[in-house]
């Protein structure tokens, strides 16, 4: 079964539309109409008459109405979604946002939003009778999907960019993935694209799905990630947050997010869209460069930053981003490296959420338009923790290990006091 059969799926609950001409079919190669060009996207046909009832469930598949899969296929499950939304302590009320939450998708069972998309993309495939699939990532990604189809009994194979942080190999080979590293990616866009462009290709001959989690490439699955607005929502009875600041590497979780809350403000769930807010690194903000300099899409950059998964030089779904932007009144924000660093810090001994770089990148945004006087007291605010500290020990490690740590042997433990002010 090829790649393109794969999307294919009896008795679905969806069609794919074309944006542009209106187009509508059953499958999708790719984000963009082959008529036209333009984008496509994921409709429900009885979206208005399939309100999610959770029926006990607090995971993301109380929304199954709402995904693209058909009500029969089983699936491949354990637990995701349902993350907590927790209000900030410290962080919030020192900078002046008194209304600060943080949606935990550290909290998934791989520990990042990534189970979301793996978990639908296992059903689906699994369902169809294929037996491997074929993915890249610099991380968190192949850590999903490598799970789930250890779960599935599947095989997954995966194309590891070689400066990944070496912990999140280590879940890879955890789960029996087949590991490759993939040398020449960082910095290099040409190189990248060209990597996708034969992966795509190897997928095809062998009957191997490619599991490229965006909506560039893949505009089915990753409906997956809608389900953290509906949460979110959800969470908040109703009347979501006035911002809401989300991580963007590839881009596919911010246009999924946008697309979750626009259909449940059309479904009548929620009051308003939050104005969203795209963060980037300072040294990989190919959006800021496209939506400030007036483009339709984000713009290429060569990489400085060490923030593993969202440090490329271009945002593949760039033009989704900058059209929520504009729709919602949000903005671009883009902290350095050494800010991240600081709200990863600040959210492990103010807030006790161990997070990633990248999962802290939304923190240090809002800190960041905090200081610029962009996010006011009255304001609501939740930002998206992506992805867990353990994901990137190295990175951990620079920033919390000590140079020495102090011992004691048993009966000099009434020195202990004196440890505490040091």
């Amino acid at each position: 079964m090829t790649a393109s059969q794969a999307n294919r799926q009896a008795d679905t609950n969806y069609q794919i539309c074309c944006s542009g001409c209106g187009v509508r079919t059953n499958t999708a190669d790719g984000g963009n109409c082959r008529e036209c060009g333009a984008r496509v996207q994921v409709i429900y046909e009885k979206q208005s008459e399939s309100l999610p009832d959770s029926v006990g469930r607090v995971d993301m598949w109380q929304y199954r109405p709402l995904l693209p899969i058909a009500p029969d296929v089983p699936i491949v499950t354990m637990g995701e979604g349902g993350t907590p939304l927790v209000r900030s302590r410290t962080i919030g009320p020192s900078i002046g946002v008194q209304e600060l939450y943080f949606k935990l998708e550290a909290c998934n069972p791989t520990g990042s939003f990534k189970d979301r998309i793996a978990s639908l993309m296992t059903s689906r495939y699994a369902s169809m009778g294929i037996n491997t699939l074929l993915t890249i990532t610099s991380g968190n990604a192949g850590s999903a999907l490598a799970a789930y189809t250890a779960r599935a009994g599947l095989r997954c194979v995966v194309l590891q960019m070689a400066e990944a942080p070496v912990s999140k190999r280590l879940q890879l080979y955890a789960h029996g993935a087949t590991v490759i590293a993939l040398e020449g990616l960082s910095g290099d866009a040409e190189n990248l694209e060209r990597a996708f462009d034969e992966m795509v290709a190897v997928g095809r001959a062998q009957g191997w799905p490619v599991c490229i989690m965006s909506h560039f490439y893949d505009p089915i699955n990753v409906e997956a990630y809608k389900t953290i607005a509906y949460e979110i929502s959800d969470n908040t009875s109703a009347n979501p947050p006035d911002d809401l600041y989300v991580p963007v590497g590839g881009g596919g979780l911010f246009a999924a997010m946008w697309k979750g809350f626009k259909e449940f403000k059309r479904l009548g769930r929620i009051s308003h869209i939050p104005s969203m807010v795209a963060v980037q690194p300072a040294g990989a903000a190919s959006v800021a460069k496209g939506f400030d300099n007036g483009k339709a899409d984000a713009e290429r950059v060569v990489p400085e930053t060490k923030i593993s998964g969202v440090g490329g030089s271009y945002t593949s779904d760039g033009d989704l981003i900058i059209n929520a932007l504009k729709e919602t009144g949000g903005h671009c924000c883009s902290p350095d490296d050494q800010q991240c660093y600081a709200a990863q810090t600040w959210l492990a001994r103010g807030e006790g959420i161990f997070a990633e770089p990248a999962g802290a990148l939304s923190v240090a945004a809002v800190i960041q338009d905090a200081q610029r006087g962009r996010s006011s007291g009255q304001r609501r605010v939740v930002c998206v923790i992506t992805g867990s500290g353990f994901k990137d020990r190295e990175a951990a490690e620079r920033l919390f290990m000590p140079q020495e740590v102090p011992s004691l042997c048993v009966g000099e433990l009434d020195r202990i006091p004196s440890f505490l002010d040091r």
